[in-house]
């Protein structure tokens, strides 16, 4: 990663590294090739969640990201339940 992330997409993915950490669940960075992606891996599982490159409300779709990043830690963990 060579270039610097932007300032929302380092708090998604703080954020969301802690979020998901206490479940065993690793939170990588990818640029993609129209959107940045995060990867959500654990459990036997593989998740990715596109993230907005150009969002008109940053706050807002910070928080979007991070219901989405939640919605699919809760999708994981139930399906080793």
């Amino acid at each position: 990663m060579s270039e610097r992330l932007p300032k929302m997409v380092r708090h998604i993915l703080a954020e969301a590294s802690e979020i998901c950490a206490p479940h065993g669940i690793a939170v990588v960075y990818q640029h993609g090739t129209r959107h940045p992606r995060l990867i959500l891996t654990g459990l036997g599982q593989r998740r990715v969640k596109a993230l907005s490159k150009s969002p008109r409300d940053e706050d807002n779709a910070e928080k979007m990201a991070l219901a989405d990043v939640r919605r699919i830690l809760r999708e994981m963990t139930e399906a080793v339940a």
